[in-house]
């Protein structure tokens, strides 16, 4: 993996809890910040795999397939 060197500005409460959970949990800022980054990718990946999903429902329901799967639910397939 590449890593990148990025400058950002945070507000001063923030960065000063960073530095605090580094220090009192023995890690580095970096690896905190790297990991808050991660941390919030990811849930931004899941919310979006939800929405999607509840997309695909919504059309599974208005056309007309929710009806085409009860109806073959007796089937046995």
């Amino acid at each position: 993996m590449a890593i990148v060197r990025v400058s950002t500005t945070l507000p001063e409460e923030d960065f000063r809890w960073m530095q605090h959970y580094a220090a009192t949990h023995g890690r580095k800022s970096t690896v905190v910040f790297h990991e808050a980054v991660a941390d919030y990718r990811r849930k931004q990946e899941e919310a979006e795999l939800v929405e999607q999903l509840a997309e695909a429902h919504r059309e599974w329901r208005e056309d007309g397939e929710q009806e085409a799967w009860e109806a073959s639910e007796g089937d046995g397939a």
